[in-house]
């Protein structure tokens, strides 16, 4: 996290997400912030402990920021809005206060930083692309933990020591009245959140093996995002949701497209980071063995051979400990292809067309290996950025 900055630099993304891996997925820019709002907020009587940004005008009304932060003697921005700031009666404990637009500012206190106006400090239609495409990239991932929800009871409980992907719907965390999250210690904990209106009201939180630092809640496709009366542990990832959060606390840190509220936010610098790898790819042929000139068959293409249009599985387990269950449909020179696989093993075999039931012919593995089978190959294993090519299976006509 960088905390410390030149007054006249730009925070550009490089410079606050500056990635040895480029395939390392985490909040951005946004990590440095207890609230980051890509539009407007409207806060009143309550506090953040953090840093704020603001990518369009905020209103803020009997409000303390950044408390829960070091004195940084003017070399940081606490407060950083964009457009237009409104800010009566508050305090700024730590930092300096920033904006873009116009400000009308009353009975405010800026003990150990100062008050400037300037535009373009964030990036914020480069944050708001990364986090809404990184947001999607999360949502797509299928989860590797179990979600049971009876009794009201929400239980998520994942295994893996790296990372643990859970699934949840609206309409859970609108008739629960707790969460229970059991995962390794240590481990980071992706909670994806299906639903256009979610509503969180009285809902308390038990977690073991998670901090608040480790969890982050990405709501993938949410509207609107109403909470109250919760003390919520965990991130939120929600950049094109309006958020209202009344009467409860929150550890981590808030991104949304609109706030409002008088919600209370600590600051939990959130550590998550899902390391996706190089996906893997398997590819081969599907033909029909035929006589050939010699008057035998050889087990291998040879020119000329038909290729029938069969449906080929590809299954196994990859490194998160997630099944894989997918189907391909050959193409008309007999070909499919596996793309986008996370690394892990995997058996493809082919579903045997009506005419040639009686044909079990062992596949032939390809560029990755594989243990041979009547109609398929096993065990083949992928690693990160493999493209595994020239797996074949081959049916024979037993009235030849």
């Amino acid at each position: 996290m960088k905390s410390m900055m030149d007054r006249t630099t730009t925070l550009t993304l490089n410079q606050l997400e500056a990635r040895d891996n480029p395939t390392i997925y985490g909040l951005g820019v946004a990590t440095d912030f207890n609230l980051f709002a890509l539009e407007s907020i409207n806060v009143y009587n309550s506090d953040i402990g953090g840093r704020v940004a603001v990518g369009q005008n905020a209103n803020i009304n009997n409000y303390g920021l950044g408390h829960e932060l070091t004195n940084s003697n003017g070399t940081r921005d606490d407060l950083i809005v964009e457009g237009n700031l409104t800010f009566n009666n508050g305090q700024v404990f730590n930092g300096n206060i920033v904006y873009g637009g116009a400000a009308s500012l009353n009975s405010i206190g800026v003990p150990n930083g100062t008050v400037r106006q300037e535009a373009g400090v964030v990036d914020f239609a480069a944050a708001q692309a990364e986090l809404e495409q990184t947001s999607d990239i999360f949502c797509a991932e299928t989860p590797n933990g179990t979600t049971r929800f009876t009794r009201r009871v929400l239980t998520l409980a994942g295994n893996h020591p790296t990372i643990n992907i859970f699934e949840v719907h609206a309409s859970q965390l609108e008739t629960a009245h707790s969460i229970i999250l059991l995962v390794p210690p240590g481990s980071d904990v992706l909670i994806n959140v299906r639903g256009l209106d979610v509503d969180i009201h009285n809902l308390g939180l038990h977690f073991r093996g998670a901090d608040c630092d480790d969890i982050l809640w990405n709501f993938c496709s949410a509207e609107t995002l109403d909470m109250s009366a919760v003390d919520w542990q965990g991130s939120i990832l929600a950049p094109r949701t309006d958020v209202r959060f009344d009467n409860g606390q929150m550890h981590g840190t808030m991104v949304a497209r609109n706030y409002v509220g008088n919600g209370q936010l600590h600051n939990c610098t959130s550590t998550f980071a899902f390391d996706i790898p190089e996906y893997a790819n398997i590819s081969g042929l599907v033909f029909i063995d035929q006589f050939d000139g010699n008057g035998f068959r050889n087990s291998t293409y040879d020119p000329g051979e038909e290729f029938p249009l069969v449906e080929v599985d590809i299954t196994g387990v990859d490194i998160l400990g997630r099944a894989v269950n997918r189907t391909e449909v050959t193409v008309d020179d007999g070909t499919y292809q596996f793309v986008n696989l996370w690394p892990g093993e995997y058996d493809v075999a082919a579903v045997v067309p009506d005419a040639f039931q009686t044909s079990t012919e062992d596949g032939i593995p390809g560029s990755l290996g594989g243990t041979p089978a009547p109609n398929s190959i096993l065990n083949i294993l992928a690693n990160p950025g493999d493209d595994g090519t020239d797996y074949q299976i081959y049916f024979v006509d037993a009235l030849n």
